[in-house]
């Protein structure tokens, strides 16, 4: 039998202070710290997965910083590598650095861009709002621009991501369109909603190659050949990144345009159960 408690009048239900205390709870956002330990908790728990044979990282990392010089570089290094993926016929090249500064190198990377034919090149936005875009000797030699804007929460993981922002679509989106149009199709979520990240697992365990390794000529061809490239920094100290797999270090957040692709060409992302419906039935019950 349900005990009644009252008071000056007033009757009070232990289900109904319950649900009053919840109530306020999630009006001051008190769950997220649970929430967020319980999502890196059960990545964990489900531990990492494959990583698509689709899918190859070039790495700035900190070793090719150590042969190649101080970061950033010349973009004849770029060159460089790009001459390195035409050869190997590399289905496309995401590179995930935004090059809005002019260059005197500019024209030799736009030529070797235009000789590879699938580059899809980053933007973003500043704090004002400000687009940083490619300079437009590059934007014009690019299959396409993809932004790489991220939302951290509070304990610095992203869960999610816009997949159009402002009309132009994530690099990662970007770059498994332009792989749909020169390999096999591959179905999109619809670009309205956000991707929920599927964390597939540490970047070490990753198809990836070294930067200095790939311009030396010490990776093979076939590694690359008809594969989404992504090139990106995981150096320590710059665009560092946290994740369920990669906190103690971080790792670079190239990460994430590598398992959101990942996610695309799979179908996995994640879909949250969580949100104001869920909590409806709980406080129903509570009152009951």
């Amino acid at each position: 039998m349900t005990k009644h408690y009252s008071h000056g009048g007033w009757r009070w239900f232990p289900g109904g202070v319950m649900a009053f205390v919840i109530a306020i709870m999630l009006a001051m956002d008190s769950f997220s710290p649970l929430e967020h330990f319980v999502y890196r908790l059960l990545f964990q728990l489900r531990g990492a997965t494959a990583w698509d044979d689709r899918l190859v990282l070039v790495t700035i990392d900190d070793e090719s910083i150590r042969q190649l010089g101080r970061f950033p570089w010349s973009r004849q290094r770029y060159v460089q590598l790009l001459d390195r993926l035409s050869s190997a016929e590399a289905s496309v090249v995401a590179i995930d650095l935004i090059w809005s500064e002019p260059s005197p190198d500019d024209s030799s990377l736009a030529a070797a861009m235009a000789q590879q034919g699938k580059v899809v090149l980053a933007q973003a936005w500043d704090k004002t709002g400000a687009p940083l875009v490619p300079v437009p000797t590059l934007a014009e030699a690019a299959i396409a621009t993809g932004h790489v804007m991220k939302q951290a929460d509070a304990d610095s993981l992203v869960r999610c991501v816009d997949l159009q922002l402002r009309g132009q679509p994530a690099l990662s989106i970007a770059a498994v369109q332009v792989y749909s149009l020169v390999k096999a199709p591959v179905t999109l979520p619809p670009l309205d909603q956000p991707l929920w990240v599927n964390w597939v697992g540490p970047i070490s365990r990753a198809h990836s190659y070294s930067f200095a390794d790939v311009i030396q000529g010490k990776v093979p061809a076939q590694a690359f050949h008809s594969k989404i490239v992504l090139v990106g920094v995981t150096a320590t100290g710059l665009d560092s990144m946290v994740t369920p797999f990669d906190s103690y270090p971080p790792t670079g957040s190239v990460i994430l345009h590598a398992t959101m692709i990942q996610n695309l060409l799979q179908q996995n992302a994640l879909r949250p159960l969580w949100g104001d419906w869920l909590w409806t039935p709980l406080l129903t019950g509570a009152f009951g």
